[in-house]
């Protein structure tokens, strides 16, 4: 619905985003209704996302990876080890992905599994709960927990990010890849991951209805 691109634009006047959507119907209800306003600074791609990003050659400092479809689910085809490697592939030495995976409950069999993959192609990879959702963040260069936390402690940062900055320098701890399965093109079994954590998500939910 535009959401990052209007963020962008108020935070960091002068940034560059080129917005991937494989729905029409979604980038023209972002234009009609919810106020995305076309412009220089926006380029908007109409594909899927990996064909995207193993076509082209630019480089990003970020690039942030959004594929629920109205739903707890996820195209698998963009969890996976070969994902990630054309992901890395468009990423400036100094850049980073970030991405939301579901996760119910702080329940962590679909994050973990991300987590996991993620190890295959990216050197460090941080995690924060929110809601019911992991936020990943995976860099391209070896970095360390201290070296963000300084990042997001600075004072550069715009005034409305700050108090979510704090939050999160506090919330952030290195990802741990554990013995989860890798994701990849071959072996992805993300639907049935995330049935797994929507089952025991509404077991756990009536177990706790009154009555």
């Amino acid at each position: 619905g535009g959401t990052t691109v209007t963020a962008y634009r108020r935070l960091y006047p002068g940034a560059h985003v080129t917005a991937v959507e494989i729905d029409p119907l979604v980038v023209r209800v972002a234009h009609e209704y919810l106020g995305l306003e076309r412009g220089p600074d926006l380029e908007v791609r109409l594909e899927d996302a990996r064909p995207f990003l193993r076509r082209g050659t630019d480089l990003f400092d970020v690039i942030e990876v959004d594929v629920f479809a109205g739903s707890a689910y996820a195209p698998f085809h963009c969890l996976t080890v070969e994902f990630f490697e054309a992901a890395r592939a468009r990423l400036a030495p100094s850049g980073l992905l970030s991405m939301n995976v579901y996760a119910p409950g702080d329940d962590p069999t679909l994050a973990e599994a991300v987590v996991a993959t993620l190890a295959k192609v990216f050197p460090t990879t941080f995690e924060r709960q929110v809601e019911e959702e992991r936020v990943l963040i995976a860099f391209r260069q070896p970095t360390s927990l201290e070296a963000v936390r300084a990042l997001l402690a600075s004072p550069q940062l715009p005034g409305e990010l700050q108090p979510v900055a704090r939050a999160t320098a506090a919330a952030l701890r290195a990802s741990v890849p554990g013995g989860a399965v890798v994701l990849t093109d071959d072996h992805a079994p993300v639907e049935a991951l995330t049935r797994r954590m929507i089952v025991r998500r509404d077991r756990l939910r009536t177990a706790l209805r009154p009555g």
